[in-house]
C-alpha cells in the first residue's frame, strides 16, 4: 500500500521575487548604447582647419626654433660645467641643430601630399621641435628625440597627409639622423684610435 504525499509533505513552490513594476520597466527598457556626442555640422572640419592654420603660422615656427635653440643652449651650458669641455659640448649642439635641419629636408622630400604646401611641412617640423626644450642631458635628448617623432607624425596627419605617408616620412627622417650619428661616432672613434696609435 503506497502512502499518498500530502500537501504538507510536498516541497514548497518557489515564487520568483520580482522587483516593483517601475523598477522592472526601468531595468527592462535599459540597453547599453555608446554615447556619441552631438556635434554641430562642420565642427570637425573647422577644428582641423584651425589646427592647420596654427601649425603653418610663423608663431609656431618661432616657438619650435626657440625650443630647439633653448634646449641646445641649456645642454651646452650644463655639459661645459661638467666633465665635457666647451668645445665638445658646442660640437654636440651644432650637430643637434644640423640633424634637426636634416629632418626638415627629409620630411620635405618624403611627404608627397604636402609638397605643394611647404608651410605645412615647416609647421609639422616645428611642432616636432617642442620636446627639445628639456633636452639638457643625453638621456633627455634621447627622450626628446622619440617624442619629437610622435609629435611630427601627429602634425602631418592633422595637416592632411595620409597615415602611410606620414609614417614613411617620419621613418626616413629619423632613420637618417640615426645614420648620421652612427657615422659621426665611427669617424670620431677612428680618429681617436689613429691619434693613440
Amino acid at each position: 500500500m503506497v502512502a499518498r504525499r500530502t500537501g504538507i509533505e510536498a516541497p514548497p513552490r518557489r515564487v520568483p521575487v520580482r522587483p516593483p513594476v517601475a523598477w522592472r520597466r526601468l531595468l527592462g527598457g535599459w540597453r547599453w548604447r555608446p554615447v556619441r556626442p552631438v556635434l554641430p555640422p562642420g565642427l570637425l572640419t573647422r577644428v582641423r582647419a584651425r589646427d592647420a592654420t596654427l601649425l603653418c603660422s610663423r608663431d609656431a615656427l618661432m616657438l619650435g626654433l626657440g625650443c630647439l635653440l633653448g634646449g641646445t643652449s641649456l645642454r651646452i651650458g650644463i655639459a661645459s660645467a661638467g666633465r665635457e669641455g666647451f668645445v665638445s659640448a658646442l660640437a654636440t649642439g651644432v650637430l643637434t641643430v644640423a640633424l634637426a635641419l636634416l629632418r626638415w629636408g627629409v620630411l620635405s622630400l618624403k611627404t608627397p601630399g604636402l609638397r605643394t604646401r611647404p608651410f605645412a611641412i615647416r609647421g609639422a617640423w616645428a611642432w616636432g621641435l617642442l620636446p627639445w626644450t628639456l633636452a639638457a642631458s643625453p638621456w633627455l635628448s634621447a627622450l626628446a628625440w622619440g617624442l619629437s617623432a610622435i609629435l611630427t607624425y601627429s602634425a602631418l596627419l592633422r595637416l592632411g597627409e595620409s597615415a602611410s605617408g606620414a609614417r614613411a616620412a617620419v621613418a626616413w627622417a629619423w632613420a637618417s639622423t640615426v645614420a648620421v650619428v652612427a657615422a659621426e661616432w665611427i669617424v670620431r672613434s677612428a680618429w681617436v684610435v689613429a691619434l693613440a696609435g
